[in-house]
């Protein structure tokens, strides 16, 4: 079963991507129920404590963080 979840900030001063990154922390890195112990982590190929995630920003509009 899959979920959509749409996610809305304000204007203003926020640093690009905080809202969503803390987000995705929460209900995919760290939640021990969806982490798969038995496959490798990829990024360090060793025991996975929690889910990878990657962002790419986008250069055009200066989404740098």
């Amino acid at each position: 079963m899959k979920q959509a979840v749409v996610i809305i900030h304000g204007m203003g001063e926020q640093i690009p991507m905080e809202t969503l990154q803390g987000f995705v922390e929460t209900v995919w890195v760290t939640d021990d129920s969806l982490i798969d112990r038995d496959r490798p982590d990829s990024l360090t190929g060793g025991k996975r404590f929690e889910n990878a995630v990657w962002s790419k920003p986008d250069r055009r509009n200066r989404s740098l963080n």
